[in-house]
């Protein structure tokens, strides 16, 4: 017990803030460098989401268009296709699809139901 007391004696209340003063710098270094981490990688999953609904867009697009021009002719579309293409447009649209695929819904609602 008497060594340790000998040690305690030693340390001044200098080195003690100078410590405090330390471990207070380094432990707001961390929360600023935590803080760029977060921001940096709030963006990069934002752009990743974002170039991922673009390729789901394109790729719901390109689907709807092809049964679109399969159907075109005979203007009659089998219910389970009609179905599946309204899916494919509700997801589409909720992504910020543009309006020519609108267009192309509209004349597909005319169109009869059948194999």
């Amino acid at each position: 017990m008497e060594l340790r007391k000998e040690k305690m004696e030693n340390v001044t209340i200098g080195q003690i803030s100078a410590i405090v003063l330390f471990l207070g710098t380094f432990l707001g270094g961390i929360a600023i460098l935590y803080g760029y981490i977060k921001k940096w990688l709030k963006l990069t999953i934002k752009e990743e989401n974002e170039v991922q609904s673009e390729a789901i867009k394109s790729l719901l697009r390109a689907s709807m268009v092809s049964t679109y021009y399969r159907y075109k002719k005979v203007k009659r579309i089998p219910y389970y296709e009609k179905e599946s293409w309204y899916a494919e447009f509700e997801s589409y649209t909720e992504l910020g699809g543009n309006s020519f695929i609108k267009d192309i819904k509209i004349e597909i609602d005319s169109w009869e139901i059948g194999e």
